[in-house]
């Protein structure tokens, strides 16, 4: 599913004079808030539950399309190494962590 598509007709914002709204900046953005409510709302609600069960499979399932629709590998990383487990158990993850690993390989530590 292509969300910006489904951002966009909530984004016809009225331009003041000379000045259009920046749409591809704000369904970005839009994007990132949507992936980071998911992650402090949705996802907390399968801890607990057997990822290998059939229906919660389906729901992790469909939750991670959506992330990775929405350009968060980090958080569909973390989903596909829970999934593996008799039980999800949700932590959260560690953005700064990556964010400093990323650094560090960049410049070649």
């Amino acid at each position: 599913m292509d969300w910006s598509i489904w951002f966009e007709s909530y984004l016809e914002f009225p331009t003041t004079r000379n000045q259009p709204v920046q749409k591809f900046s704000i369904v970005l953005h839009l994007g990132d808030a949507l992936a980071d409510q998911i992650e402090q709302k949705i996802i907390p609600k399968f801890r607990g539950l057997d990822p290998r069960d059939h229906d919660v499979k389906s729901a992790i399932g469909k939750v991670r399309t959506v992330l990775s629709d929405l350009g968060d590998g980090l958080l569909c990383d973390a989903i596909d190494r829970l999934s593996r487990e008799s039980q999800f158990v949700w932590l959260g993850v560690n953005r700064f962590e990556e964010e400093l690993s990323d650094d560090l390989k960049s410049i070649g530590r």
